[in-house]
This record gives C-alpha cells, sequence and structure tokens, in this order.
C-alpha cells in the first residue's frame, strides 16, 4: 500500500511537470497567436532576431525565423508551395526570379546599406588607413576563400575592381600578404582578436557583434571604391519583401512597412547598417536597385561555339580555357571542357581531346551545391545557342567521345618527356579568385601547354608576370615560359631563362626545377634567324607596373621580345584604343612600336601605315622623327618586300589614316582594334575574326552599346573568313547580315557577296 502512495505521488509530480512543461510550450508556440515565416540571410541574423523580438511584442504574434544562404532561400521561396511570409537579404538577382514567378506581393524594399569596411586589432598597430594599404609589403590579411557571398567572393571582387580602376597590382598585392584563410566568413573578426593578423575586410554589421566591442578599429572603405564595382554590387543594399504565398499578408505588409520605420531603422543602425534614409546611406543611393549581372560565362561560349562554327578551332579552344579559368567556376565548365575537346578533336588532335574529356569525367558532376546552380538566379537575357544542360550530358557525350578517339598522338615524345619530369598543375579555380587574377591566367596557360598549344601558353604566362604583377605564380610563369621555348625549338633561350631562374631564387621550388631542366638540356642552342636587309631602331622598353597603361606596354615588349610580333602588335592596339585606360603619352610610342612589330611580322606596309600615324599626329615627339627615319628606309626600292611594292608605293604617296576619336565603349573599341587588324592585313591565328567577334558578343550583353556595329561587325567578320579561305563560314555570316539587318546597308553589301558565291 505504501508503495502504491509513494508511485501515485512520483505519477503526480512527474504529471504536473509535464502539464508545466506543456504550459510553458503551449505558450511560447502560443497557437492562438499569428504567426509570420520569415527567412534571411545569414548576415542578417543578430538584427532580424532583434527586430523579430520587437516585431512580436508590437503585433502580439509569433515570428517564425530561420537564417541561411539567401540564394538557397529564394530558391525555395519560388516554390508557390512554400508556406513563407518574408524573405530578407541582398539586393540580389533573385529578387528579380521572384518578380518573374509572380511571387512577391509586396517589395522588394531597401531599408539598409551594408557597405564593406576594414577592421584591425584595437589601436592599428599596421597603420591602415586607406584600402591600399591592404597590399603594403608586412601587412597581414584576413581572407575567406572557401566562404560564400558576401565574405568570400565580394572581398576579393572589390579589391580586383580597386586594382583596375585605382592601384593596379593591388589585388596580387593583397594576395601575398594573405596570412590566414578561413572556410566560415563568420570567423573572420577571429584572427585579428588574436594577434594573427592586421586586418580584413567584413559588411559593416559585423562590427557591431558584442565580441568585438572595444577591441577593433573600423576604417570605412568608402562610397568612391565601392563604385568601382561593376558586379557584386549587390551585397551592400538589403532588401525585404511579402510574399504570396504567406498565410497572413496584413501582418507581412507590417512586418516590411516596420522595417523601414522609425523603430526599424533604429535597431538596424544598432546592428551596424546604414539606414536607408540616413545621410550616410545617401553616397550608396546609386546601389539601392535589384541587381542582375550579366551572364558571362554563357557569352564567352557563345562566342566559342561560333568561332567553332566559323573553323577557328585553336581560338575557341582556347576561349575555352579561359571559360573555365578566368570566368569560372560556373555552370558552364563542363560545356567549355568538353567543347574543348571537340575543337582538338578537329584540330587532328586526339591525345589533347583526350586530356580535356578525362578531366571532364574526372571533375564532374561536381558534388554539392552551388550558389550560382539556383534557378532562381536566371533572370538575365538569354544567351543564343546556349541554354543551361546538366553536366551529366556533357559527361555523357565526353564519355561517347573517348570511345570514338583513335590511338593517334599528336603531342611529341618530347612534350611528354618534359611534361613527365615537370607535371602541369591542375589549378583549382574559386569563386572568391579575383578575376583575372594570376592564379586564373597561370591556370589558363597550364591548360594550353597541355593541349600543346605553346605559343598561347606562353602569352598566359606572360599575363602572370607583368598585367598581374607581382603574382606569386610568377616563378612557376618564368619556368613554363622557358619550357615553352624549349618545346617551341629554341632551347638556347630556355637555357638562358632557366640560368637566370636558378641564379635568383637557388631556394624556390621553381629555381631547383629550373637546374633540373639545365641538367635535361645540355649542349643546346637555338637555330639561327634569318635577319631583314634593313632595320629600324626600337629603344627597350624598361619593364613598368605602376598604372595600367604602363602594364600594357610592358605585356606588349615581353611578347615581342619572346618573338610574338602578332600579339605585342595586338598589345599596341589595346593601348591606342583605350583598353587600358587613355594612353596620354605612351599614344605616339605605342603607334612607333606598332610599326615595327608589323615590320618584324613581314607586314610593310602595315608598319608604314603605323609610321605614318605617328608621325602626322604627334609631330612633336621623339616618336615621330623616329617614325619618319624608318618610313625613309621604306621607301628605298631594294627594302621592299616585291609582292608589298604597289602597295607601299600608294601608302607613302596618301595622307595618314585619320586618327579616330577616343574610343569610349567596350564594343567601339574592340570594333577599331579589329578594323586595325583588318586594314593591317592581319589575319593570322583569327585574331582579327577574333576581336570582331567580341564586338558581336562578349563586349555588350544587354545588346545596346554594340547595335550599331554589329552589322558591320557581321559583315566584316565573314571578309575575315574569305582572306584565309574559309568560304563556307563566311557565308553563314553574310546570311546573318542579311536575316538580322536587313535595313543595314551591309545588308546589301551581303548579298552581293553571296550572289558572287561567297568568293
Amino acid at each position: 500500500m505504501r508503495k502504491r502512495k509513494i508511485a501515485i505521488i512520483d505519477a503526480a509530480i512527474i504529471l504536473a511537470a509535464l502539464a508545466v512543461v506543456i504550459g510553458l510550450g503551449v505558450a511560447w508556440w502560443a497557437p492562438w497567436q499569428p504567426t509570420l515565416v520569415v527567412w534571411s540571410c545569414g548576415s542578417n541574423y543578430e538584427s532580424l532576431c532583434t527586430y523579430s523580438k520587437w516585431f512580436e511584442q508590437q503585433h502580439n504574434c509569433r515570428v517564425r525565423y530561420t537564417g541561411a544562404p539567401v540564394a538557397y532561400l529564394l530558391e525555395l521561396a519560388a516554390d508557390p508551395d512554400v508556406p513563407v511570409d518574408i524573405i530578407v537579404g541582398r539586393g540580389g538577382p533573385g529578387w528579380q526570379g521572384l518578380k518573374q514567378r509572380d511571387r512577391l506581393a509586396k517589395g522588394p524594399v531597401f531599408f539598409a546599406i551594408d557597405p564593406f569596411v576594414i577592421i584591425t586589432p584595437k589601436g592599428n598597430p599596421a597603420n591602415i588607413r586607406d584600402i591600399q594599404d591592404l597590399g603594403r609589403t608586412g601587412v597581414k590579411i584576413v581572407y575567406a576563400p572557401f566562404a560564400m557571398r558576401p565574405r568570400g567572393k565580394c572581398p576579393s571582387h572589390l579589391m580586383a575592381m580597386v586594382d583596375a580602376k585605382f592601384c593596379p597590382g593591388l589585388v596580387e598585392r593583397w594576395l601575398n600578404n594573405v596570412t590566414v584563410q578561413l572556410k566560415c566568413g563568420r570567423k573572420l573578426h577571429e584572427p585579428i582578436l588574436d594577434g594573427r593578423a592586421d586586418a580584413v575586410i567584413v559588411p559593416r554589421s559585423t562590427t557591431s557583434w558584442p565580441e568585438l566591442q572595444g577591441k577593433v578599429e573600423v576604417i570605412p572603405i568608402g562610397a568612391k571604391y565601392h563604385d568601382a564595382m561593376k558586379t557584386c554590387r549587390a551585397v551592400m543594399p538589403q532588401c525585404c519583401g511579402a510574399l504570396k504565398a504567406g498565410g497572413n499578408p496584413e501582418l507581412a505588409n507590417a512586418y516590411v512597412e516596420g522595417m523601414i520605420g522609425e523603430e526599424g531603422q533604429r535597431i538596424f543602425a544598432a546592428h551596424g547598417y546604414l539606414p536607408i534614409d540616413s545621410l550616410e546611406a545617401q553616397d550608396y543611393q546609386a546601389f539601392t536597385k535589384v541587381f542582375v549581372p550579366k551572364n558571362m560565362a554563357a557569352w564567352q561560349v557563345h562566342m566559342a561555339q561560333r568561332l567553332y562554327a566559323d573553323g577557328a578551332y585553336g581560338s575557341a579552344m582556347r576561349r575555352c580555357f579561359v571559360i573555365y579559368n578566368i570566368m569560372g567556376p560556373s555552370h558552364y565548365d563542363a560545356r567549355a571542357l568538353y567543347i574543348a575537346g571537340e575543337c582538338a578533336r578537329q584540330l587532328g588532335k586526339p591525345d589533347v581531346a583526350r586530356l580535356q574529356w578525362e578531366r571532364l569525367l574526372d571533375e564532374f558532376p561536381r558534388k554539392g551545391k552551388r550558389e550560382w546552380e539556383s534557378a532562381v538566379l536566371d533572370v538575365g537575357k538569354l544567351v543564343p545557342g546556349v541554354e543551361k544542360m546538366p553536366e551529366e550530358h556533357w559527361v555523357s557525350l565526353a564519355r561517347e567521345g573517348l570511345n570514338e578517339l583513335g590511338a593517334a598522338s599528336s603531342l611529341s615524345d618530347e612534350h611528354c618527356r618534359w611534361l613527365r619530369a615537370f607535371p602541369l598543375q591542375r589549378v583549382r579555380i574559386l569563386e572568391s579568385d579575383p578575376t583575372k587574377c594570376g592564379k586564373r591566367w597561370f591556370g589558363t596557360a597550364e591548360m594550353s601547354l597541355g593541349a600543346g598549344e605553346y605559343v598561347a601558353a606562353t602569352r598566359e604566362y606572360l599575363k602572370v608576370l607583368t598585367l598581374s604583377y607581382p603574382s606569386s605564380y610568377m616563378p612557376a610563369a618564368r619556368f613554363r615560359i622557358a619550357l615553352c621555348h624549349y618545346l617551341r625549338g629554341r632551347p638556347g633561350t630556355a637555357r638562358r631563362q632557366w640560368e637566370d631562374l636558378t641564379d635568383e631564387l637557388p631556394d624556390d621550388r621553381w629555381g631547383q626545377a629550373a637546374t633540373q631542366a639545365l641538367e635535361m638540356s645540355i649542349g643546346e642552342t637555338d637555330p639561327k634567324e634569318r635577319l631583314s636587309r634593313w632595320h629600324v631602331a626600337l629603344p627597350d622598353w624598361e619593364l613598368k607596373y605602376d598604372t595600367n597603361q604602363q602594364r600594357g606596354m610592358s605585356y606588349g615588349e615581353m611578347l615581342y621580345r619572346h618573338r610574338m610580333p602578332l600579339y605585342a602588335f595586338k598589345e599596341m592596339m589595346k593601348i591606342s584604343h583605350n583598353v587600358y585606360g587613355k594612353p596620354g603619352k605612351l599614344a605616339p610610342e605605342a603607334r612607333y612600336r606598332a610599326g615595327v612589330f608589323c615590320k618584324r611580322m613581314g607586314k610593310q606596309a602595315a608598319a608604314g601605315m603605323q609610321w605614318k600615324m605617328c608621325q602626322a599626329y604627334w609631330p612633336e615627339t621623339r616618336w615621330a622623327k623616329m617614325a619618319g627615319e624608318a618610313l625613309q628606309r621604306l621607301a628605298v626600292p631594294g627594302n621592299q618586300n616585291t609582292a608589298e611594292r604597289p602597295g607601299i608605293r600608294a601608302l607613302l604617296a596618301e595622307p595618314p589614316l585619320p586618327l579616330l576619336k577616343p574610343d569610349k565603349t567596350s564594343p567601339q573599341k574592340r570594333f577599331h582594334i579589329a578594323e586595325e587588324f583588318f586594314c593591317a592585313g592581319v589575319f593570322a591565328d583569327d585574331q582579327c575574326l577574333l576581336e570582331y567577334m567580341k564586338v558581336l558578343s562578349v563586349t555588350d550583353p544587354s545588346g545596346k552599346k554594340n547595335e550599331r556595329f554589329k552589322p558591320i561587325a557581321e559583315y566584316q567578320a565573314g571578309l575575315c573568313l574569305l582572306k584565309v579561305g574559309r568560304s563556307d563560314a563566311a557565308k553563314g555570316h553574310f546570311q546573318r547580315v542579311v536575316e538580322l539587318y536587313p535595313e543595314s546597308p551591309f545588308a546589301a553589301k551581303a548579298e552581293k557577296m553571296l550572289a558572287q558565291g561567297a568568293m
């Protein structure tokens, strides 16, 4: 009886406790209260927790709040059956996706700005005053290359854009200063607090976290530098919106309105944001719109496919390497590898095709979720002929292609011997890697070298040394450039470069590799070159990297020194047409050097054309005087190429070509470069065709800035193909002119060419 009584008492205690727990649970759950489902980007977690608690008190409701990567949440919210009331996050393209799917009942409404800032330890021991200080020697930097936006990719993109507009070389110096790499963007402050680093770029809202109070200094970056970003602008403005699938539209509207109300703005200000109507936020008003980036990777694929259709297989294959390394990682990586393999097969290089397709099978389909794969991000202009296909599709095609390849080999035994001794690096490109950095160009060059494209590889390695100066990949690039020379049949040049590398970097991995390479190539010399019967002066260019224009000149000079006058000429044209910015004092020098490079290509009339322009339009410069001397030598009949003699005679008698107005838009710049190639009669390696194709595609995905150039660029591309004997491909361009631009005067010209058989 006593035991039974005890059991009853115990049961009563348990039931009472359970009743209390249930009561508390019911009170917490409060089923009689209206409930609002709120999803937000994880970076808004702290502020949304505070705001939601205040909102619950004001409206006697429950807020079920979830913080996660906003791209995934937007994708889920695009499903009309998902019962979510509110979405909060940065102003990226996902909002446009929700609009297109008619999922938004209200918004997006901008409620705050969250610009990037620099934080340093208390007292700022490294004396960081400006974003450019992050590239100063000895400054220890924290970086989260493996984190998602905005703490992963966006700081590196910001640095790349500041590099491009204000401080060339900054992004590489910043990368060289990185001493701590993290996977989690929410831990970027920890190395600052424990003394392992001097500075890190973080969103301003991070500085409100309790663990940072009184322990860090905050250095604003400023709107000027933020404005340099052409993409990733969407990370700063913060948006909110009410969804149509929500169960309580009135409460959802109140939640959104409260965020831009007085108390909501006070809460977000306390969490480090700039309230949307604050004085500080006015400098960022240009960013308060839904940002939809251009699908540049897809446009590059479009251009590669058109080059392939034109029979420009080498150019198309190299474009695929650029897509994979410079534009990647993206949805189009697998496709790029497959097209590269097809190009190699068309070039009669089955072993090179095998390399691309085996890599495709090895790396794809990729595992895990990728932010850029979200379907809700597919909101930009559709790219012709580049519909999205699953990676498995390209894997299947590659597997079929491998089964069809024969055993023939195009890569020499010497190529294979050297790459066995010094294997290629399979560079892992991260989304957070800055655009066009040394790492990306090095990865592109490695793929070209593996394909036996030694000239293309040298060009990309030289970009590491010049356009990406001072990249940590420079020693490796120097070694590979020497190897390319060796495989191009210039062992003496290769040995001299390896000797320099060994002397300068004896303890470096690549200095030691150079020592080994010298042992493998003892006693070999270059073949003798056939020298021109006459020469012109070409003063040495002192390699400089302080401005983008100087980097372009240095790159062009290096190309010439490495016996690639075609591409050196191209760099002079890029300088002349503002690709590197206004050339200023370098304009006459670029024209003079362009003439020298044309002469080296055997294009004497083209050389004279450049010298006449230099002499006519910059008459007071030393370069005009040198151009006049070069023209005097060119006028001697014995110095002239027999085939070019009539053209040279006419050139010398005629006035110089008119100097074009300064180029402003990217299509205009590339169109004028293409025209320079065409007028010079330089069609080698499809470089003239490539520039016209850029006008038609990648320079202006919007199709507005290049609209007036399209008919003539399409027509001129057809003429380029005729010049190199690919008449069938030329017909395709003429037909496009007739079909797409019937009102253009070039349509009549194209019809005439078609009537003549495009011959």
